[in-house]
């Protein structure tokens, strides 16, 4: 939920008006990759948080590192 916004200004720029249809495609397309991965990684179904908390959660952090010196 966090991830896609950030990878969408990165694409777009701050201008809301590309933003928002950009990440909400970006959304979508994520979601249908993580939706596929789960059933197909494993005989179970993965809950789709998991992999998203272990995809999402070190992209984010390194966006936050490569971003720390220019949000001050």
């Amino acid at each position: 939920g966090l991830l896609i916004p950030h990878c969408a200004r990165m694409l777009t720029g701050s201008n809301n008006r590309f933003v928002t249809p950009v990440s909400i495609s970006l959304g979508a397309s994520f979601m249908i990759v993580i939706d596929t991965l789960s059933r197909s990684i494993s005989v179970i179904e993965l809950p789709l948080s998991v992999l998203t908390a272990i995809i999402g959660a070190p992209v984010f952090i390194s966006l936050l590192k490569k971003n720390r010196g220019t949000l001050k």
